[in-house]
């Protein structure tokens, strides 16, 4: 018996319903030769340019087919000034942004097209895609200085005299002075509201060519009536002028739906409001429509330069997304999940146990809030959790730094690789953080890795044995050099409701805080690798900690549901289970019982071996492990 989810209307309509003949307009045939230029060349770059037919030259320029959606979503780009992408997941949103910022780069020579996101991770998605679409098009080669390049602070794509850079965000200050002509702003949900405000919007303040601009206004200026009646009469001369005169640059936002309190919903309510009401001109005389009260006197908008873009899952074409994905993403996910994912639904922050809100201030703010780190300080101590998986699910860790507050600074995962590999990263982790507590879950596979910890065969020199905290030596010897650090955690009820209690309380307190969520760049491309890759890994544990649903068994013991309880699970489905939220219960349970211990392995007592006598769990020379200088060690 299969699972019944209406997933998409199996209606071909939208294919059959393309306009007639007559309604069609072909550049290449239903021009009049009349219009048409001398020089071939001319011609084709007529035909291409956004006021002719873009669809033409994106097709022949960069060698690729998109769907009459994603065509609509492009020319809704050009010619607006601030247009929005809210997408589905797997609505083909990475590949649009490439094709647009080639487009624009060609079609506009000299311009600098700057993308952006919450981790270079993200901006370079769309770095690989114009990479990918450069490799399939031979004009686009001819074009080209040189293919696409990546570097470790940015990457760099030279065309048609124009430039297309990929940036990493940080907090803000080492873009600071970047100028560029059309900015494409991804997963802005993932960006800081005040960086974007005080950053990104001054990228595109600066014209293109400052000089003509300026020169161009004052010269139309000169031809109207100088009368104070002719000139309040031409007002609208006078917008017309400075709206054309700016029409250059643009900032594109875009990004998959949130939740209501975070930045992407607060801009899109903005763009919204301007949009349906239609607001034009002096925006102090919408202030109350806004929302706002401290508008200045000289700030006017205009509603025809703001669009909104959005395609749901149940919009795009047939064959394009996986019907099956879609089944297991809904039985999988909670609703509030899928909506925001599929369904480009904002989400309320008080629809799951773990509150948004309670996170976002629970997350460090730059530029002096704490990053995640890719080896542990001297002096510090750690908190390993481990949730292991290989197949079905992933397999996860998360480091903890103890303190006051103590700090969420480095999260990993893998999927479908070999129990070895994923526990060489546990122990390289080991000899790169002083990790004095390590908590394990011990289903999925937890026993075999606990096994793991005492063998030989998986060590090191200089590693040591690992075996549960409390280890019974009337049962048997402790190996040689053993560390009593191991935790082992059965997931029952009973537990699974006190560590969750635990974890809400410890966010709600800032008791555990998270990471500043954009990284500095580093001249230590691994290192930066590193970072870069646990910051985004953060925030998915973030994602799936606002998943979490509360329901009651028929006992009334409370279960932490990870999916929607409106779904009825068949024999044999397989539910994703959330394993870095699982690991951060762990983790955050013991870093709350047991920082208040001052021994955790007696045995390690070496004052020598340690740079702080206070530190204990691992040896100085470990903690100190050069990352850049041992690949093997490192490549995490």
């Amino acid at each position: 018996m299969s699972l019944k989810v209406k997933v998409f209307n199996a209606d071909l309509n939208h294919y059959l319903s393309t306009p007639t003949a007559g309604l069609l307009f072909n550049p290449l045939t239903d021009v009049d030769s009349r219009f048409r230029e001398h020089s071939e060349m001319v011609e084709f770059y007529k035909m291409c340019s956004q006021f002719f037919s873009p669809e033409f030259g994106i097709r022949y320029l960069s060698n690729f087919n998109l769907y009459p959606f994603q065509m609509s979503a492009v020319r809704a780009i050009n010619i607006h000034k601030f247009p929005m992408l809210l997408f589905t997941r797997g609505g083909g949103k990475t590949i649009m942004l490439a094709i647009c910022a080639i487009y624009h780069a060609i079609m506009n020579p000299g311009s600098r097209i700057i993308v952006i996101s919450g981790t270079f991770r993200q901006s370079k998605l769309i770095f690989k895609e114009i990479e990918r679409i450069f490799k399939n098009a031979p004009l686009l080669q001819q074009l080209a200085e040189k293919p696409p390049t990546f570097l470790n602070d940015h990457c760099h794509f030279q065309i048609n005299g124009s430039s297309v850079i990929a940036l990493p965000l940080g907090a803000g200050d080492k873009i600071r002075g970047e100028r560029g002509h059309v900015i494409f702003v991804d997963e802005f949900d993932s960006i800081n509201k005040e960086i974007f405000d005080i950053v990104i919007r001054g990228f595109g303040a600066t014209q293109s060519d400052p000089w003509e601009k300026t020169r161009s206004i004052l010269l139309r200026l000169k031809k109207l009536k100088s009368t104070p009646s002719a000139i309040t009469d031409q007002i609208g001369s006078l917008d017309t002028i400075l709206t054309s005169a700016e029409a250059g640059n643009k900032i594109v936002i875009s990004g998959t739906a949130g939740m209501a309190m975070g930045p992407f919903y607060k801009l899109y309510s903005q763009y919204l409001k301007i949009i349906k009401n239609k607001i034009s001109g002096n925006l102090k005389d919408y202030a109350e429509i806004i929302g706002a009260d401290d508008i200045e006197e000289e700030v006017t908008v205009d509603h025809s330069q703001y669009c909104i873009i959005t395609y749901t899952y149940k919009e795009i074409p047939i064959g394009m997304l996986d019907v099956e994905m879609i089944h297991n993403a809904r039985a999988t996910m909670s609703k509030m999940y899928f909506d925001m994912e599929y369904n480009c639904k904002f989400a309320d922050d008080s629809a799951g146990f773990f509150k948004w809100r309670d996170i976002v201030e629970a997350t460090a703010e730059p530029p002096n809030g704490f990053t995640a780190i890719a080896q542990g300080r001297a002096g510090s101590q750690y908190i390993m959790a481990i949730d292991p998986a290989r197949t079905r699910d992933r397999f996860a860790v998360v480091i903890i730094e103890l303190g006051n507050p103590s700090r969420v600074v480095y999260v990993w995962s893998s999927k479908n690789e070999r129990y070895v590999e994923s526990f060489k990263a546990c122990r390289r982790f080991m000899r790169l953080f002083n990790v004095i507590a390590i908590g394990l879950d011990t289903g999925g596979g937890g026993l075999t890795i606990k096994d793991m910890f005492d063998q030989e065969e998986y060590m090191k020199p200089g590693d040591r044995p690992v075996v549960p905290h409390d280890f019974d030596e009337t049962k048997g010897p402790l190996p040689e050099g053993a560390q009593k650090i191991l935790y082992p955690f059965a997931f029952n009820p009973t537990w699974i409701e006190e560590s969750n209690m635990l974890l809400q309380k410890n966010i709600e307190d800032k008791a555990l805080m998270f990471p500043v969520e954009n990284l500095i760049d580093s001249k230590d491309t691994k290192r930066f690798e590193l970072m870069d890759s646990a910051t985004d890994e953060i925030r998915k544990m973030k994602r799936e900690l606002i998943s979490i649903e509360i329901t009651y068994s028929q006992s009334g013991a409370k279960r932490f549901n990870l999916k929607p309880p409106d779904i009825k699970s068949e024999p044999g489905e397989v539910v994703t289970h959330k394993d870095r939220y699982s690991a951060l219960l762990m983790a955050s349970y013991l870093a709350s019982r047991l920082t208040k211990l001052e021994v955790f392995d007696p045995q390690a007592k070496r004052a020598e071996g340690y740079q702080d006598p206070g530190t204990l769990g691992g040896w100085l020379e470990d903690f100190h492990y050069d990352v850049a200088g041992d690949d093997d060690d490192t490549d995490l």
